[in-house]
Protein backbone atom coordinates (compact mmCIF):
# COMPACT_ATOMS: atom_id res chain seq x y z
CA UNK A 1 0.00 0.00 0.00
CA UNK A 2 0.96 3.75 -1.08
CA UNK A 3 0.09 6.90 0.22
CA UNK A 4 0.72 10.21 -1.26
CA UNK A 5 -1.52 13.91 -2.22
CA UNK A 6 -2.70 13.61 -5.69
CA UNK A 7 -2.69 17.36 -8.04
CA UNK A 8 -5.60 18.53 -6.27
CA UNK A 9 -3.67 17.99 -2.45
CA UNK A 10 -6.22 15.00 -1.92
CA UNK A 11 -4.63 11.76 0.29
CA UNK A 12 -4.61 8.93 -2.13
CA UNK A 13 -4.20 5.28 -0.51
CA UNK A 14 -3.06 2.81 -3.40
CA UNK A 15 -3.29 -0.71 -2.91
CA UNK A 16 -2.62 -3.48 -5.16
CA UNK A 17 -6.27 -3.51 -7.11
CA UNK A 18 -8.06 -0.49 -5.24
CA UNK A 19 -6.96 3.23 -5.05
CA UNK A 20 -8.67 5.59 -2.21
CA UNK A 21 -9.44 9.28 -2.76
CA UNK A 22 -9.64 10.88 0.26
CA UNK A 23 -11.02 14.33 -0.20
CA UNK A 24 -9.28 17.44 1.23
CA UNK A 25 -10.55 20.17 0.44
CA UNK A 26 -13.37 20.85 -2.59
CA UNK A 27 -12.13 21.23 -5.95
CA UNK A 28 -11.93 24.38 -7.67
CA UNK A 29 -15.46 25.23 -9.55
CA UNK A 30 -15.70 25.00 -13.01
CA UNK A 31 -15.79 27.99 -14.98
CA UNK A 32 -19.35 29.31 -15.36
CA UNK A 33 -20.13 29.57 -18.59
CA UNK A 34 -22.67 32.06 -19.84
CA UNK A 35 -23.53 32.23 -23.23
CA UNK A 36 -25.58 35.23 -25.06
CA UNK A 37 -27.77 34.23 -28.02
CA UNK A 38 -29.44 36.81 -30.06
CA UNK A 39 -31.95 35.82 -32.43
CA UNK A 40 -33.59 38.56 -35.20
CA UNK A 41 -35.79 36.72 -37.51
CA UNK A 42 -37.19 39.59 -39.86
CA UNK A 43 -41.06 39.14 -41.40
CA UNK A 44 -42.38 41.10 -44.21
CA UNK A 45 -46.04 39.61 -45.48
CA UNK A 46 -46.79 41.09 -48.67
CA UNK A 47 -50.31 42.34 -48.78
CA UNK A 48 -51.97 45.40 -50.23
CA UNK A 49 -51.56 47.04 -46.63
CA UNK A 50 -47.67 46.09 -46.18
CA UNK A 51 -46.94 45.75 -42.51
CA UNK A 52 -43.62 45.15 -41.10
CA UNK A 53 -42.64 43.33 -38.09
CA UNK A 54 -39.14 43.31 -36.83
CA UNK A 55 -39.27 41.61 -33.16
CA UNK A 56 -35.70 41.38 -31.74
CA UNK A 57 -35.03 38.79 -29.09
CA UNK A 58 -32.60 38.54 -26.42
CA UNK A 59 -31.85 35.76 -24.18
CA UNK A 60 -29.35 35.50 -21.23
CA UNK A 61 -29.36 31.85 -19.89
CA UNK A 62 -27.00 30.81 -16.80
CA UNK A 63 -26.46 27.53 -15.73
CA UNK A 64 -26.91 27.75 -12.47
CA UNK A 65 -30.25 29.75 -12.50
CA UNK A 66 -33.98 30.24 -14.63
CA UNK A 67 -33.09 31.48 -18.07
CA UNK A 68 -34.82 34.87 -18.36
CA UNK A 69 -36.25 36.36 -21.72
CA UNK A 70 -36.93 39.77 -23.09
CA UNK A 71 -38.96 40.25 -26.46
CA UNK A 72 -39.15 43.34 -28.01
CA UNK A 73 -41.71 43.36 -31.08
CA UNK A 74 -41.64 46.30 -33.08
CA UNK A 75 -43.95 46.47 -35.83
CA UNK A 76 -44.76 49.55 -38.31
CA UNK A 77 -47.80 49.23 -41.00
CA UNK A 78 -47.76 51.70 -43.70
CA UNK A 79 -50.98 52.10 -45.64
CA UNK A 80 -51.26 53.94 -48.88
CA UNK A 81 -54.47 54.18 -50.79
CA UNK A 82 -54.44 56.76 -53.63
CA UNK A 83 -58.05 56.79 -55.17
CA UNK A 84 -58.08 58.31 -58.32
CA UNK A 85 -61.08 60.02 -60.43
CA UNK A 86 -61.02 61.59 -63.40
CA UNK A 87 -64.29 63.27 -64.71
CA UNK A 88 -63.94 65.31 -68.05
CA UNK A 89 -67.43 66.24 -69.27
CA UNK A 90 -67.16 67.45 -72.89
CA UNK A 91 -69.23 70.58 -72.92
CA UNK A 92 -69.35 74.39 -73.96
CA UNK A 93 -70.05 75.39 -70.18
CA UNK A 94 -67.99 74.80 -67.10
CA UNK A 95 -69.28 72.27 -64.60
CA UNK A 96 -69.15 72.68 -60.98
CA UNK A 97 -68.24 69.20 -59.26
CA UNK A 98 -68.60 68.10 -55.48
CA UNK A 99 -66.83 64.80 -54.72
CA UNK A 100 -67.00 63.51 -50.77
CA UNK A 101 -64.65 60.29 -50.62
CA UNK A 102 -65.00 58.13 -47.19
CA UNK A 103 -62.40 55.68 -46.50
CA UNK A 104 -62.58 53.17 -43.25
CA UNK A 105 -59.32 51.23 -42.89
CA UNK A 106 -59.40 48.52 -39.36
CA UNK A 107 -56.01 46.44 -39.16
CA UNK A 108 -55.97 43.77 -36.90
CA UNK A 109 -52.80 42.05 -35.53
CA UNK A 110 -52.11 39.31 -32.85
CA UNK A 111 -48.55 38.12 -31.89
CA UNK A 112 -48.06 34.75 -29.91
CA UNK A 113 -44.13 33.89 -29.37
CA UNK A 114 -44.03 30.48 -27.92
CA UNK A 115 -40.06 29.39 -26.47
CA UNK A 116 -38.78 26.51 -24.42
CA UNK A 117 -35.46 26.26 -23.32
CA UNK A 118 -33.18 23.55 -22.14
CA UNK A 119 -30.20 24.98 -19.92
CA UNK A 120 -27.18 23.39 -21.09
CA UNK A 121 -23.59 23.88 -21.89
CA UNK A 122 -25.69 24.58 -25.45
CA UNK A 123 -29.43 25.85 -24.73
CA UNK A 124 -31.50 24.91 -28.00
CA UNK A 125 -34.22 28.11 -28.21
CA UNK A 126 -37.38 27.39 -30.97
CA UNK A 127 -39.26 30.74 -30.96
CA UNK A 128 -42.43 30.24 -32.81
CA UNK A 129 -44.19 33.53 -34.04
CA UNK A 130 -47.68 33.81 -35.61
CA UNK A 131 -48.68 37.14 -37.09
CA UNK A 132 -52.69 37.05 -38.36
CA UNK A 133 -52.86 40.70 -39.83
CA UNK A 134 -56.90 41.19 -41.55
CA UNK A 135 -56.53 44.55 -42.75
CA UNK A 136 -60.40 45.58 -43.82
CA UNK A 137 -59.77 48.17 -46.69
CA UNK A 138 -63.44 49.75 -47.93
CA UNK A 139 -63.00 52.74 -49.52
CA UNK A 140 -66.22 54.25 -50.55
CA UNK A 141 -66.48 57.20 -53.22
CA UNK A 142 -69.38 59.22 -54.14
CA UNK A 143 -68.94 61.43 -56.74
CA UNK A 144 -71.36 64.30 -57.38
CA UNK A 145 -71.83 66.60 -60.10
CA UNK A 146 -74.12 69.59 -60.44
CA UNK A 147 -74.05 71.13 -63.61
CA UNK A 148 -76.23 74.46 -63.59
CA UNK A 149 -75.69 76.35 -66.40
CA UNK A 150 -78.10 78.02 -69.16
CA UNK A 151 -75.31 78.54 -71.49
CA UNK A 152 -76.28 81.23 -74.01
CA UNK A 153 -74.15 80.69 -77.72
CA UNK A 154 -72.14 83.75 -78.23
CA UNK A 155 -71.47 84.39 -81.98
CA UNK A 156 -67.63 84.88 -82.89
CA UNK A 157 -66.56 87.23 -84.91
CA UNK A 158 -65.74 84.39 -88.19
CA UNK A 159 -69.52 83.81 -87.57
CA UNK A 160 -70.55 87.15 -88.50
CA UNK A 161 -69.03 87.26 -91.79
CA UNK A 162 -71.41 85.49 -93.16
CA UNK A 163 -73.66 87.34 -95.42
CA UNK A 164 -70.90 90.51 -95.32
CA UNK A 165 -71.42 92.29 -98.64
CA UNK A 166 -69.03 95.41 -98.03
CA UNK A 167 -67.36 97.08 -95.73
CA UNK A 168 -65.82 100.51 -95.12
CA UNK A 169 -63.10 100.69 -92.62
CA UNK A 170 -62.46 104.59 -94.03
CA UNK A 171 -59.03 103.91 -92.44
CA UNK A 172 -57.20 105.73 -94.97
CA UNK A 173 -54.97 108.75 -93.63
CA UNK A 174 -55.07 110.83 -96.59
CA UNK A 175 -56.07 111.94 -100.06
CA UNK A 176 -59.97 111.58 -101.38
CA UNK A 177 -60.17 107.91 -101.99
CA UNK A 178 -61.46 105.24 -99.80
CA UNK A 179 -61.62 101.49 -100.67
CA UNK A 180 -63.85 99.08 -99.30
CA UNK A 181 -62.28 96.22 -98.01
CA UNK A 182 -64.19 92.95 -99.42
CA UNK A 183 -64.33 94.06 -103.01
CA UNK A 184 -62.49 96.84 -103.46
CA UNK A 185 -64.96 99.42 -104.47
CA UNK A 186 -63.56 102.65 -104.43
CA UNK A 187 -65.52 105.73 -102.55
CA UNK A 188 -64.77 109.36 -102.98
CA UNK A 189 -64.84 111.92 -100.28
CA UNK A 190 -66.16 115.21 -101.80
CA UNK A 191 -66.21 118.99 -100.84
CA UNK A 192 -64.68 119.15 -96.92
CA UNK A 193 -64.91 115.77 -96.18
CA UNK A 194 -61.55 114.39 -95.08
CA UNK A 195 -60.06 111.42 -93.36
CA UNK A 196 -59.25 112.09 -89.56
CA UNK A 197 -57.41 110.24 -86.90
CA UNK A 198 -60.02 110.45 -83.98
CA UNK A 199 -62.12 107.50 -85.43
CA UNK A 200 -63.71 104.81 -83.47
CA UNK A 201 -61.23 102.54 -84.95
CA UNK A 202 -57.70 104.20 -86.14
CA UNK A 203 -58.87 106.91 -88.69
CA UNK A 204 -62.37 108.08 -89.81
CA UNK A 205 -64.29 110.61 -92.16
CA UNK A 206 -64.45 114.01 -91.07
CA UNK A 207 -67.46 116.69 -92.09
CA UNK A 208 -67.43 120.08 -91.69
CA UNK A 209 -70.59 122.08 -92.35
CA UNK A 210 -69.55 123.64 -95.98
CA UNK A 211 -71.76 122.69 -98.75
CA UNK A 212 -71.50 119.34 -101.01
CA UNK A 213 -69.64 117.49 -98.48
CA UNK A 214 -70.46 113.77 -98.29
CA UNK A 215 -68.80 110.35 -99.27
CA UNK A 216 -70.26 108.78 -102.60
CA UNK A 217 -70.19 104.97 -101.70
CA UNK A 218 -71.02 104.14 -105.75
CA UNK A 219 -74.03 102.24 -106.68
CA UNK A 220 -73.73 99.41 -104.25
CA UNK A 221 -76.66 97.64 -102.49
CA UNK A 222 -79.22 97.98 -105.05
CA UNK A 223 -81.88 95.94 -102.47
CA UNK A 224 -85.15 95.64 -103.53
CA UNK A 225 -87.96 95.53 -100.95
CA UNK A 226 -88.66 92.06 -101.05
CA UNK A 227 -84.81 91.54 -99.93
CA UNK A 228 -83.56 91.37 -96.31
CA UNK A 229 -80.38 93.59 -94.71
CA UNK A 230 -78.88 95.03 -92.41
CA UNK A 231 -76.51 98.27 -91.80
CA UNK A 232 -74.43 99.07 -89.22
CA UNK A 233 -72.41 102.32 -88.47
CA UNK A 234 -70.44 104.50 -85.84
CA UNK A 235 -70.77 108.29 -85.63
CA UNK A 236 -70.07 111.14 -83.62
CA UNK A 237 -71.74 114.54 -84.01
CA UNK A 238 -70.26 117.95 -83.86
CA UNK A 239 -73.88 119.62 -83.72
CA UNK A 240 -77.56 117.90 -83.28
CA UNK A 241 -81.02 119.17 -83.46
CA UNK A 242 -81.52 118.94 -87.39
CA UNK A 243 -82.22 116.79 -90.66
CA UNK A 244 -78.64 115.02 -91.08
CA UNK A 245 -77.85 111.74 -93.01
CA UNK A 246 -76.08 108.58 -92.01
CA UNK A 247 -77.00 107.15 -95.01
CA UNK A 248 -79.28 107.29 -98.50
CA UNK A 249 -79.44 105.82 -101.69
CA UNK A 250 -82.98 107.08 -103.21
CA UNK A 251 -83.67 108.90 -106.01
CA UNK A 252 -86.93 111.20 -107.38
CA UNK A 253 -87.92 109.04 -109.37
CA UNK A 254 -86.95 105.34 -108.82
CA UNK A 255 -87.37 105.27 -104.46
CA UNK A 256 -84.80 103.71 -102.31
CA UNK A 257 -83.89 103.95 -98.66
CA UNK A 258 -82.20 106.16 -96.10
CA UNK A 259 -81.11 106.00 -92.69
CA UNK A 260 -81.60 109.66 -90.77
CA UNK A 261 -81.12 111.45 -88.00
CA UNK A 262 -84.59 113.89 -87.08
CA UNK A 263 -84.48 117.37 -85.86
CA UNK A 264 -86.16 115.79 -82.64
CA UNK A 265 -82.67 113.44 -82.61
CA UNK A 266 -84.01 110.38 -83.19
CA UNK A 267 -83.61 107.65 -85.87
CA UNK A 268 -85.40 107.34 -88.65
CA UNK A 269 -85.53 104.44 -91.39
CA UNK A 270 -87.32 104.78 -94.51
CA UNK A 271 -87.79 102.86 -97.67
CA UNK A 272 -89.52 104.81 -100.54
CA UNK A 273 -91.02 103.04 -104.01
CA UNK A 274 -91.10 104.46 -107.09
CA UNK A 275 -95.26 104.94 -107.13
CA UNK A 276 -95.07 106.86 -103.92
CA UNK A 277 -96.12 104.16 -101.25
CA UNK A 278 -93.53 104.04 -98.55
CA UNK A 279 -92.69 102.37 -94.69
CA UNK A 280 -90.94 104.04 -92.12
CA UNK A 281 -89.64 102.90 -88.38
CA UNK A 282 -88.65 105.55 -86.30
CA UNK A 283 -86.52 104.11 -83.09
CA UNK A 284 -88.50 104.38 -79.86
CA UNK A 285 -86.76 106.07 -76.92
CA UNK A 286 -83.13 107.44 -76.90
CA UNK A 287 -82.36 110.52 -77.50
CA UNK A 288 -79.19 111.12 -80.12
CA UNK A 289 -78.09 114.51 -78.91
CA UNK A 290 -74.58 114.23 -77.46
CA UNK A 291 -71.90 115.93 -78.98
CA UNK A 292 -68.90 114.25 -77.24
CA UNK A 293 -69.70 110.58 -77.14
CA UNK A 294 -69.59 107.91 -80.19
CA UNK A 295 -72.84 106.09 -81.12
CA UNK A 296 -73.37 102.41 -82.72
CA UNK A 297 -76.56 102.67 -85.23
CA UNK A 298 -77.61 99.24 -86.61
CA UNK A 299 -80.93 99.20 -89.06
CA UNK A 300 -82.06 95.45 -90.29
CA UNK A 301 -85.16 95.07 -92.35
CA UNK A 302 -86.83 91.57 -93.21
CA UNK A 303 -87.88 91.73 -96.82
CA UNK A 304 -91.63 91.77 -96.02
CA UNK A 305 -92.36 95.34 -97.47
CA UNK A 306 -93.93 96.17 -93.97
CA UNK A 307 -92.99 98.62 -91.69
CA UNK A 308 -92.97 96.07 -88.59
CA UNK A 309 -90.38 94.97 -90.53
CA UNK A 310 -87.38 96.87 -89.56
CA UNK A 311 -85.51 96.68 -86.17
CA UNK A 312 -83.44 99.70 -84.99
CA UNK A 313 -80.84 99.21 -82.59
CA UNK A 314 -78.25 101.66 -81.00
CA UNK A 315 -75.39 100.80 -79.12
CA UNK A 316 -76.10 97.61 -78.68
CA UNK A 317 -79.89 97.30 -77.93
CA UNK A 318 -83.17 97.14 -79.74
CA UNK A 319 -84.69 100.31 -79.53
CA UNK A 320 -87.66 99.99 -82.53
CA UNK A 321 -90.30 102.35 -81.87
CA UNK A 322 -93.77 103.03 -83.89
CA UNK A 323 -93.85 102.95 -87.76
CA UNK A 324 -96.52 102.97 -90.59
CA UNK A 325 -96.90 102.49 -94.27
CA UNK A 326 -96.62 99.20 -96.40
CA UNK A 327 -95.07 98.89 -99.56
CA UNK A 328 -96.80 97.68 -103.14
CA UNK A 329 -93.77 98.55 -105.63
CA UNK A 330 -90.66 98.16 -106.23
CA UNK A 331 -87.79 100.41 -104.87
CA UNK A 332 -84.57 99.78 -106.62
CA UNK A 333 -82.63 102.06 -107.46
CA UNK A 334 -79.40 103.49 -109.93
CA UNK A 335 -78.61 106.28 -107.70
CA UNK A 336 -75.57 105.80 -105.54
CA UNK A 337 -75.10 106.09 -102.01
CA UNK A 338 -74.19 108.46 -100.09
CA UNK A 339 -72.79 108.58 -96.45
CA UNK A 340 -73.13 112.71 -95.01
CA UNK A 341 -75.66 114.31 -97.02
CA UNK A 342 -79.07 113.58 -98.96
CA UNK A 343 -78.93 111.94 -102.35
CA UNK A 344 -80.88 113.98 -103.84
CA UNK A 345 -80.00 117.94 -102.51
CA UNK A 346 -77.16 119.52 -100.89
CA UNK A 347 -79.68 119.36 -97.75
CA UNK A 348 -79.83 116.60 -94.22
CA UNK A 349 -76.07 117.19 -93.94
CA UNK A 350 -74.27 115.26 -91.23
CA UNK A 351 -71.68 117.14 -88.98
CA UNK A 352 -69.11 114.87 -87.59
CA UNK A 353 -66.97 112.11 -87.75
CA UNK A 354 -68.36 108.44 -89.45
CA UNK A 355 -66.55 105.64 -88.98
CA UNK A 356 -66.87 101.60 -89.66
CA UNK A 357 -69.63 101.33 -92.72
CA UNK A 358 -70.48 97.86 -93.13
CA UNK A 359 -73.83 95.92 -95.06
CA UNK A 360 -75.28 92.24 -95.06
CA UNK A 361 -77.42 90.92 -97.03
CA UNK A 362 -79.32 89.10 -94.14
CA UNK A 363 -80.99 90.47 -90.77
CA UNK A 364 -78.28 90.11 -88.08
CA UNK A 365 -79.69 88.68 -84.89
CA UNK A 366 -79.89 90.47 -81.59
CA UNK A 367 -77.00 88.98 -80.24
CA UNK A 368 -74.94 89.43 -83.03
CA UNK A 369 -75.56 93.41 -82.98
CA UNK A 370 -74.64 93.28 -79.30
CA UNK A 371 -71.55 91.09 -80.30
CA UNK A 372 -70.49 93.73 -82.37
CA UNK A 373 -71.31 96.94 -80.35
CA UNK A 374 -69.21 95.18 -77.41
CA UNK A 375 -66.27 94.34 -79.23
CA UNK A 376 -64.59 97.48 -78.05
CA UNK A 377 -63.10 99.81 -80.87
CA UNK A 378 -65.51 99.38 -83.99
CA UNK A 379 -65.68 96.06 -85.70
CA UNK A 380 -63.76 93.87 -86.98
CA UNK A 381 -63.99 90.83 -89.51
Amino acid sequence: MELYFDQYNNLVFSGITTEYVLCVGDPSPSPTRTPTVSITPSITPTRTTTPSLTPSISITPTMSSTPTMSITPSMSITTSVTPTISITPSMSITPSMSITPSMSITPSMSITPSMSITPSETPSITPSISISSTPSLTPSITPSLTLSSTPTPTPSMNAIWQGLLNYWRLNETSGTTTTEVLNSYSGTLTGNASFNSGGKSGYCVNFTSASNTYINLGNINSFERTDSWTYSIWFKQSSAGFYRTLLKKQSSDEGGYQLVIRDTNKIFAALTAGNGTYNVMDNNSTVLNSTTNWYHIVWTYDGSSLYTGHKLYINGGDDTGTGSGNLNASIVTTQALYSGQNSLADSDRFLGLVDEIACWNRVLSSTEVSTLYNSGNGIFY
